[in-house]
């Protein structure tokens, strides 16, 4: 169940305006506003490969399928 819940909160971070987020202590957390990106950390199974090709986006490979999405 609480992988449900951040997922809902990192929906509803993405669907609110930057003004309104800034006034949130959970809803701006992994949002870097000078640089105007996100950077997520994630749990992944099987390769990568697709996600960078297909978004086009910075990935840091952790360890035990751990990866930071910027």
């Amino acid at each position: 169940m609480a992988d449900q819940k951040i997922e809902n909160q990192l929906n509803l971070a993405l669907q609110t305006p930057e003004s309104e987020r800034e006034k949130s202590l959970d809803l701006n957390i992994g949002y870097d506003a000078e640089d105007k990106e996100w950077e997520l950390i994630i749990r992944y199974y099987g390769s990568l490969d697709i996600v960078r090709e297909e978004l086009n986006i910075e990935i840091v490979e952790l360890l035990s399928n751990y990866a930071v999405l910027y």
